[in-house]
């Protein structure tokens, strides 16, 4: 192994080392979905070269793949993450980033139509905490030239309906 024969001529600890836009699926309600991840974990050893790269890959792909995406399983590959590189590492972070589609329904008739939600989810393992921030990219359009106004004359009823009672 190159990696343990040759002596760097540099040494230090890296904050991050990892793999990104690694292409997956994520299980979200019984659907399989195209996303993209990033994965990365630090190196606490100044003369450790570097990780085992395919372990986080492996590892990501089995478990979005088979379980149900939510946080709890971003929490577990972090760990499992962590635990894959043998002590060299004590942090791990990763970013989901994938399109949720949506049937919609139209405002005043029965039809409906399909949107595609950006999701963005970022989580890092730290001193035994996770922290999760979620970002979800809401697009509004339609080719209706009245739409803007029928959109907010809908929301003027449901509020004067939500405030009606409390006089």
């Amino acid at each position: 192994d190159i990696t343990n024969e040759h002596k760097a001529h540099f040494s230090s600890p890296l904050p991050e080392v990892g793999m990104e836009n690694v292409e997956l699926v994520i299980r979200v309600n019984n659907m399989l979905l195209p996303a993209k991840g990033n994965f990365f974990v630090n190196i606490d050893d100044p003369n450790q070269k570097g990780i085992h790269m395919s372990r986080l890959y492996i590892q990501a792909t089995q478990d979005f793949e088979t379980k149900d995406f939510s946080g709890k399983l971003i929490e577990k590959v972090l760990t499992k993450n962590l635990e894959s590189q043998e002590g060299i590492s004590s942090t791990a972070s990763c970013d989901i980033m994938f399109d949720l589609p949506i049937k919609q329904p139209a405002l005043l008739s029965d039809n409906a139509g399909w949107r595609h939600y950006r999701v963005h989810f970022s989580a890092q393992l730290y001193q035994g905490e996770v922290f999760h921030r979620a970002f979800i990219e809401l697009t509004y359009s339609s080719t209706c030239p009245c739409s803007a106004a029928l959109s907010r004359q809908l929301l003027q009823q449901k509020i004067d309906a939500s405030f009606h009672d409390t006089t």
